[in-house]
């Protein structure tokens, strides 16, 4: 067998094994935080991001709901689907940007499970993957993940998830440098 089929057989194995381990740790913070007396689903005491508000600010048009199924709505948990929220971008009349997103307890693991989950629904035709984890002035962690994959989606997709937030953007096709100015809105915010 090739080195590279090896290659793609133990990255498969590394990624369902860490899904799984993925969903272990889920559920044991889950289970911990419900024998503390808290839901790790409830947004009580989650801060609250606004990005209409953000859009608006930066001249888009932000018009409410979506026009689309997310990935979001396919690999976030059930009982976390009720608290997806979107809306779409408007630059000069035209669709810019569908953006989703979610806020709640334990976004970081969420984010990571959605990330595993991606990486092993790519086509070959996956390009312009982008993965990387900085720090924003503030000194805030944030995490992105992108790409484009025609057989998943017609349009580049990224994912933000910082502190308490996750969020899914479709970015339209020569909406990118528009998109962009909202996409470092939401991580200088």
């Amino acid at each position: 067998m090739p080195l590279e089929k090896h290659k793609v057989i133990l990255l498969t194995c590394f990624l369902v094994l860490s899904g799984g381990i993925l969903d272990l740790v889920y559920e044991v913070n889950a289970s911990r935080s419900r024998q503390q007396g808290n839901s790790i689903h409830s947004t009580a005491d989650i801060p609250t991001f606004d990005p209409g508000a953000l859009a608006l600010s930066l001249g888009f048009t932000p018009a409410p709901g979506k026009t689309q199924a997310g990935f979001l709505d396919q690999l976030v948990p059930e009982s976390l689907q009720k608290n997806i929220r979107g809306i779409v971008l408007l630059s000069k009349g035209d669709r810019g940007a569908e953006v989703t997103f979610l806020s709640g307890n334990d976004m970081s693991t969420l984010f990571t499970k959605l990330k595993t989950g991606l990486y092993l629904r790519f086509s070959p035709e996956v390009t312009d993957i982008e993965d990387v984890m900085r720090e924003n002035r503030s000194g805030t962690t944030v995490h992105l993940f992108g790409f484009r994959d025609p057989q998943l989606a017609e349009e580049r997709v990224l994912f933000i998830q910082k502190g308490t937030m996750l969020m899914e953007i479709h970015i339209a096709e020569g909406a990118g440098k528009d998109v962009e100015k909202f996409i470092q809105g939401v991580l200088e915010m």
